[in-house]
């Protein structure tokens, strides 16, 4: 069984993620378990990637449990992140990876499709986005900081560092997956930029011309595009590719903008507000501890080399009557500790890997990874980050993200979806207006997937072998 675990982004809801799920479903057939996930629904995504992810995390290991009782247990897992949702499954996946659950279920494939992987900050070049950008954080709740690199956890840098450190089990996790897709828009998304969404900083369109600098991947798939190489000769877009929606409802809406301007002008007054009664709440404030027990767990258990493991996530030794670890439709039970947990996948304290502990940033997941740090070495968690540019360099901290990011072996897929209206929500087709925009997703199940048992009898290293080729951008088959 092949469960594939689907995450929308911010503010969203499993029904943005709809039309991907059924092609999931549809390609999967019997042999797999499309999991759209629905704990982190609407507003409960202001709460943060870190306690989100544990939602996720717990989520997933109800699943697995609800396919076991059911005699159909996972043999592979697959995640495909939406926006947020991309920072959300990286952080599930090394929970996961720390409880030892990749020894048991094979990681098949890692997809982040349009995600902030470099955070939502972008360099201000105008009066308007230095505006946009004061709120932005704010307006976000606890969430907003972690995405505008305004955060601080306890190995001092923000989240989206600690995610991308070689040395630590959320890196590692990644490493275990046998293929890992970042799908792009090119233009016109205004939530997540390019550069963000592919990891990396360098702009491959131009501004101008961008019609000229663009070629098509596949007439099959149009939206499917890379840069045009020095002596192609440019063409005219295929009637595919031309705007079918947007131009008219983004003059309406700006006739209605300039009509409404008051009421227009509260609205990110509004969002600011709630944000900041979010992050107010209970639940958020506390949020923190989270991440608190994970640092401190490093050195609570074993001082060796190795983590006890269940023999077997299969067996009958799951009683069948056990109780779940949460309420997947009402949110789950976000447990803060680290150290002890039911859900027999291992103990769930190692969150150091051997890239700190005296392996290399290539190391593949596996029982030697998870080496837990001595209590003697519980001091020298601040070195780490030891290099890492200071907090108020936003720009330094991206061009770090992007060094580490870039040992992981990424195939990267740039979308142009025309002059759609929101690119962003366009990319996932989140509803019917963006229909002609479907291809995207249906190149990403036809081509970027890959399966336990493909097509033709061709085998998952076939599979992956073939895609290594456009490991960084697609090319013309």
């Amino acid at each position: 069984m092949h469960l594939v675990v689907v995450q929308h982004g911010v503010r969203g809801a499993p029904i943005n993620t709809n039309y991907l799920a059924n092609l999931l479903t549809e390609r999967l057939g019997n042999t797999g378990f499309v999991f759209n996930f629905a704990g982190n629904s609407k507003f409960a995504t202001y709460d943060g990637i870190d306690i989100c992810g544990e939602r996720l995390f717990q989520g997933v290991k109800s699943a697995h449990d609800n396919l076991v009782h059911q005699g159909t247990p996972p043999t592979h897992i697959s995640f495909i992140g939406f926006s947020l949702g991309g920072l959300i499954a990286r952080y599930a996946a090394g929970r996961l990876f720390s409880e030892g659950y990749f020894d048991h279920v094979m990681p098949l494939n890692f997809i982040t499709i349009a995600t902030p992987h470099l955070g939502a900050w972008r360099q201000t070049t105008s009066a308007i986005h230095r505006l946009m950008d004061l709120p932005a954080p704010e307006a976000l709740s606890r969430t907003g900081t972690q995405l505008y690199l305004k955060d601080a956890t306890p190995w001092g840098p923000p989240l989206l560092c600690v995610l991308s450190h070689p040395g630590l089990n959320f890196m590692a996790a990644l490493r275990s997956f046998k293929n890992i897709v970042a799908v792009a828009n090119v233009r016109h998304d205004r939530t997540v930029t390019f550069c963000s969404a592919a990891m990396q900083l360098e702009e491959p369109y131009p501004l101008c011309g961008f019609e000229q600098a663009v070629a098509v991947v596949d007439p099959a798939y149009p939206s499917i595009v890379r840069p045009r190489a020095p002596g192609e000769t440019p063409g005219e877009p295929s009637p595919a590719r031309r705007p079918l929606h947007g131009r008219l409802l983004l003059i309406l809406l700006i006739l209605i903008a300039v009509v409404l301007f008051p009421l227009v002008l509260m609205v990110p007054l509004l969002a600011l507000l709630y944000g900041r009664l979010h992050s107010r709440r209970k639940t958020t404030a506390a949020a923190n501890s989270v991440l608190q027990n994970l640092y401190t767990s490093w050195g609570s258990g074993a001082t060796g080399g190795s983590v006890k493991q269940r023999s077997s996530l299969h067996g009958p030794d799951l009683p069948p009557g056990r109780p779940r670890t949460g309420d997947v439709e009402s949110g789950l039970l976000v447990r803060a500790g680290a150290g002890g947990n039911d859900s027999g996948y291992g103990g769930g304290t190692v969150l150091v890997t051997s890239g700190f502990a005296g392996g290399g940033p290539g190391t593949k997941g596996g029982l030697e990874d998870r080496v837990p740090l001595h209590k003697d070495h519980l001091r020298q968690q601040q070195q780490l980050f030891a290099g890492l540019p200071p907090a108020s360099d936003k720009r330094g901290l991206q061009a770090w993200l992007v060094a580490q990011l870039a040992t992981l072996p990424v195939r990267k897929v740039h979308v142009d979806t025309c002059n759609v209206l929101h690119a962003h929500s366009a990319i996932i087709v989140s509803n019917r207006l963006f229909l002609h925009c479907r291809d995207a997703m249906q190149y990403l199940v036809d081509q970027c997937m890959v399966w336990p048992q493909g097509p033709q009898g061709r085998s998952t290293d076939r599979q992956i072998h073939r895609q290594a080729s456009s490991c960084q951008v697609d090319s013309p088959d």
